[in-house]
């Protein structure tokens, strides 16, 4: 399974926002490692990804990950996440994770971004 989010912008138009956690609630069902991958300010190239274990999920209670972010500040970020083979143990029936919440931390900046030396007509 795999979904993706649309560029989440909570600062004002223009703004920056520092977002520092991802969380996700997932309930287990089969062996599967899950893959979060962060693109920050509008990029096609992913800066950040990270693959959760099998044997990582099965060793936790319940399903409940949690992906810092390296970035702290941006304008917009889209986050992408995948149930993928499990990198140990077997595929099992293959249902591996029901999704059930994934929350953002973070807060805007205040302002409008930051703009260089020529943006403002010096050189």
């Amino acid at each position: 399974m795999r979904a993706e989010t649309n560029w989440l912008h909570i600062a004002a138009i223009q703004g920056e926002q520092n977002l520092d956690r991802i969380l996700f609630l997932c309930e287990r069902h089969t062996g599967h490692d899950f893959k979060v991958t962060i693109y920050f300010d509008y990029s096609t190239s992913s800066s950040s990804v990270k693959t959760f274990s099998a044997a990582t999920i099965a060793s936790l209670g319940r399903q409940w990950l949690d992906r810092e972010v390296t970035q702290a500040t941006h304008q917009a970020v889209k986050v992408v996440v995948e149930d993928v083979t499990p990198s140990s143990g077997s595929v099992g029936t293959g249902q591996g994770s029901t999704w059930v919440a994934m929350s953002f931390n973070g807060e805007p900046h205040q302002g409008a971004r930051r703009t260089t030396a020529t943006q403002r007509g010096g050189s």
